[in-house]
């Protein structure tokens, strides 16, 4: 069974959903996220072409840069 664009558009939103209020109750949820569900779900909500995920991944990966600086200075 193949799974239509707008079918992983609609499953993209809704784990975007869940990680965003789980996020809100546990600030190190994205953190403990696996790997490749986090990469799934970054390609599928970028295909959506989200203005706000963009914000938030651009977000994100200035918060990584920053800390790894910390860590290793």
């Amino acid at each position: 069974m193949k799974i239509t664009l707008a079918e992983q558009i609609i499953e993209a939103e809704v784990h975007r959903r869940a990680i965003e209020k789980a996020s809100q109750t546990n600030p190190d949820f994205i953190k403990r996220l696996h790997r490749s569900e986090a990469i799934c779900l970054t390609l599928a909500m970028l295909h959506a072409n989200e203005p706000e995920f963009r914000q938030f991944m651009s977000e994100l990966s200035i918060k990584n840069t920053t800390n790894e600086g910390a860590n290793n200075g």
